[in-house]
């Protein structure tokens, strides 16, 4: 009866300490300093746009036209949110898609190849 009291007691302290270590890693990873979350963008498989910060200095609003091999798109960085504000792709769901502010959002055009992400 001991040997199973012990093990049970183990067993529970190593499954808290990794929902613990979870927990923090995505409280960090989510809620960190928003100054510290960067900007890139990916298209025909090459980084076109490269760790660009989602806060300008001023608030400033800046944007990027990128050409890929299958067309143009345009992003929008401002107050902390990135968006695609034109594509001359048909069916123009990155254009439709809310924008990004945390770390992990995507926002993705099939068509052309084109990711924009935040890290």
């Amino acid at each position: 009866m001991k040997k199973n009291g012990f093990f049970s007691v183990a067993f529970a302290t190593i499954l808290l300490i990794c929902v613990s270590w979870i927990f923090i890693r995505e409280v960090r990873n989510n809620f960190g300093d928003p100054k510290n979350l960067r900007v890139f963008v990916e298209a025909d498989g090459a980084t076109r746009l490269n760790g660009t910060p989602l806060y300008g200095e001023h608030g400033e609003e800046v944007s990027y036209e990128f050409q890929t091999s299958k067309g143009k798109n345009k992003i929008r960085i401002k107050d902390g949110y990135v968006s695609v504000i034109s594509a001359d792709c048909d069916n123009q769901d990155c254009v439709h898609h809310v924008p990004i502010h945390k770390r992990g959002d995507r926002i993705v055009c099939l068509p052309h190849k084109f990711v924009v992400s935040i890290k």
